[in-house]
């Protein structure tokens, strides 16, 4: 009996084999999706991407340092527009005024008859002479129609134009106080991108070599898989030669499924390592990228990084009240620290 059940469990064990080609045929044949998506993929050769690649490219092209900038560059016009009310203003205005109608329009008003002078010259002597005698009194009233005719507001076109210069002499340190607010304003903006710079770059490090650990990861497990077969190739001879049991056999199976999750987990925490990288550096998300530091304690970074000594409490304190950010806060406390005593004053 347990010859017969050793017998059924190989024949079992051969068609399982038999299926197993059969599939794998079937996944490789020209027509197959499967096959065609690699073939689609090398198509475009993988960015070769190193990590100083990665560290020029993302402090280019973050979108933190490009805020930081921005903020750089309005800090800027702070202190210029500040600086700028110590200068005189000069300011000019022109102005343009059309009358569709005046009441001096054609000339001016008309006298009545009474009031105009009309002396005849074809009149004798003695007449004209009386007439003037007469009408002595409103002579000047003649001219009175015509006189406003000419005058600015009576124009049919008025152009009016002005020049007006400030300068500020005494503003109570108002104005000292809004340029030096300004100024520690534009401090604090340059010491927060010096900070955020940083803050990527470091970002960008644990991405990459995140990355290249994950991807060594996947290497060490799939390693793992592969012996693991090969393993369960040699049980399953020994077991067609008589030299193993079928338990054995289903233990070496279960070897080799056990690793399978993992090497799923593994790709998984890859691609996922690989994304943020490409977050980072502002890479499409669908190119495929290669990276080219490797993780080695040899590499030139790794050297470096171990030869940096450990500082003292004393030097750790001294580092810490540079850091860009401290320096930030502290520009922006003496910002809101002058402008209270601007407006109290």
């Amino acid at each position: 009996a347990r010859r017969g059940a050793g017998i059924e469990g190989r024949e079992r064990m051969k068609r399982h084999r038999y299926f197993g080609v059969a599939a794998l045929v079937v996944l490789l044949l020209p027509g197959s999706g499967l096959a065609q998506e690699p073939a689609a993929a090398a198509a475009e050769p993988p960015i070769r991407l190193s990590l100083d690649d990665a560290l020029s490219r993302a402090v280019e092209e973050s979108e933190e340092v490009e805020t930081a900038r921005a903020q750089v560059d309005a800090a800027g016009a702070q202190v210029k527009s500040a600086r700028s009310a110590l200068l005189p203003q000069v300011n000019a205005q022109l102005s343009y005024n059309r009358a569709l109608r005046s009441i001096f329009q054609g000339g001016g008003f008309t006298l009545p008859d009474s009031l105009q002078f009309n002396p005849d010259p074809n009149a004798p002597l003695e007449e004209r002479v009386g007439y003037l005698e007469d009408a002595a009194p409103i002579v000047g009233l003649s001219g009175l129609g015509s006189l406003f005719s000419n005058m600015p507001f009576g124009q049919e076109h008025t152009w009016i134009g002005g020049i007006s210069v400030t300068q500020p002499i005494f503003a109570g340190g108002r104005i000292k106080s809004g340029m030096d607010a300004a100024s520690a304003a534009a401090d604090a903006a340059r010491a927060a991108l010096e900070e955020t710079v940083h803050d990527v770059a470091v970002q960008v490090k644990e991405a990459y070599y995140g990355a290249v650990l994950a991807d060594r990861t996947v290497g060490i497990v799939e390693a793992s898989v592969e012996l693991a077969e090969e393993h369960l190739e040699q049980v399953r001879l020994q077991f067609d030669a008589g030299r193993a049991s079928e338990l054995e056999v289903l233990r070496a199976e279960v070897e080799r499924q056990n690793l399978q999750p993992q090497l799923v987990q593994a790709r998984n925490a890859r691609d996922l390592a690989i994304l943020n990288l490409k977050r980072l550096v502002n890479l499409p998300m669908d190119a495929a990228v290669e990276l080219t530091t490797e993780l080695d304690a040899s590499s030139a970074e790794a050297q470096r990084l171990a030869s940096i000594a450990l500082p003292s409490l004393d030097e750790a304190v001294t580092r810490l009240q540079r850091r860009a950010a401290l320096r930030a806060a502290e520009d922006l406390d003496r910002k809101s620290t002058r402008l209270n005593s601007s407006h109290t004053s």
